[in-house]
């Protein structure tokens, strides 16, 4: 049943990769003035706007998209639409760590007619045993060898993907199109991700990235099938409007919708919140990484964490959805936050018990009350 239930999930988010929200001009949802205000997070097996709740693996699918649908019109505006298609300009090969690891650099033309210029720099091990790649957000810096000797280490493959050309090549592809420049950066992210499954096949993917990056990579996670783990880092992609307001201010808003910025002071009026995100990325995997940063911060992490965890159960997957803590360090990205990343896929890609010891299900927060949604009865095997 399991299996089944994977299967039709990926069905459902890969029709999603061609049907980006018309955000601008979609009527079909209500504005700020005529929602109520709740003080619960919202729940993703409910149905918007209706008594329905899901019932069966058709439903789940239906909600799924619905959920995605949501995200785009009230929070992060429409997608750039996905084309899938690359050409190699030119690629070089660097031997490293003896010739085991080969640094790539690659120049690719993308877009519908291969005329969008972008470099990226990977490493993947010369006789490609490992077949599991991860992708790293990053904002203009290329990605040190030295990391991507140390995760070679580990048996995985890594990329280290800079978001800045993004934007500008979305825009040039979709010049009528209004969408925000974080959506340029998905859309980007989301090519980079088709260019290396195609070309190199890899077995399992892992996206992550810190902050906005790894919003970045959630958005990315949530519309694309091919991968396998989501794993933001102090990426506040997560439950936040019911525990710190702020996060409406000036700094945030600019990479939001135009919905989202009529929320100022009325966050609790928003019919969706981030921990969706995670219920489209569901069955797949997610693990998110929180710090020592201001408590509603720390708040909103756990009680997205605890609200995924019913929908992890019902699909009947809960081992694959994660929190970890790295405190006592605050927001930012470390290599030791990569290697608790590739710890998490050791663990439910290859039932292999992290040497480090780290767990991924003790964080809890009791006092928090944020949902009071019930899981469904599983459907009928």
């Amino acid at each position: 049943m399991v299996k089944t239930m994977i299967v039709m999930a990926e069905i459902l988010l890969a029709s999603m990769l061609v049907l980006p929200c018309e955000t601008n001009a979609d009527d079909r949802y209500p504005s700020l003035e005529e929602l109520p205000a709740q003080k619960k997070l919202p729940d993703p097996f409910q149905f918007f706007g209706s008594d329905r709740r899901v019932k069966t693996v058709a439903d789940w699918e239906e909600r799924q998209a619905e959920m995605m649908d949501l995200l785009q019109h009230y929070i992060f505006g429409p997608l750039f639409p996905p084309v899938g298609k690359y050409k190699i300009e030119q690629r070089t090969e660097e031997p490293l760590a003896d010739g085991k690891v080969i640094k790539y650099t690659a120049r690719l033309l993308l877009g519908p007619d291969l005329d969008q210029p972008t470099t990226i720099i990977y490493h993947l091990h010369r006789d490609r045993a490992a077949r599991s790649i991860l992708i790293d957000v990053i904002a203009r810096d290329d990605p040190k060898d030295e990391d991507a000797l140390e995760i070679a280490a580990r048996g995985y493959d890594y990329a280290g993907v800079r978001v800045s050309p993004y934007e500008k090549l979305a825009r040039n592809v979709y010049p009528d199109l209004e969408a925000t420049r974080s959506m340029g950066w998905v859309w980007g992210i989301n090519e980079i991700v088709y260019y290396l499954t195609e070309e190199h096949q890899f077995d399992k993917v892992i996206l992550t990235g810190c902050s906005r990056y790894g919003r970045v990579a959630t958005i990315v996670g949530a519309i694309n099938k091919r991968v396998d783990l989501t794993a933001p880092i102090t990426t506040l992609a997560h439950a936040v409007h019911l525990f710190d307001d702020s996060m409406w201010g000036p700094g945030n808003v600019k990479w939001a919708g135009e919905p989202y910025k009529t929320f100022a002071g009325k966050m609790d009026r928003l019919p969706v919140d981030r921990h969706f995100l995670g219920a489209v990325i569901a069955p797949r995997a997610y693990l998110a990484i929180m710090g020592k940063e201001k408590p509603a911060f720390c708040e909103g992490h756990i009680e997205a964490y605890e609200s995924l965890i019913p929908v992890y159960e019902w699909l009947g997957v809960k081992n694959r959805l994660g929190l970890y803590d790295h405190s006592p360090r605050g927001h930012g990205v470390e290599m030791d936050d990569l290697q608790t990343v590739l710890d998490f896929a050791d663990l439910i890609f290859f039932n292999k018990q992290p040497a480090s010891g780290k767990q991924f299900d003790q964080i809890r927060n009791p006092d928090l009350d944020g949902f009071d949604w019930t899981i469904p009865a599983r459907p009928a095997e």
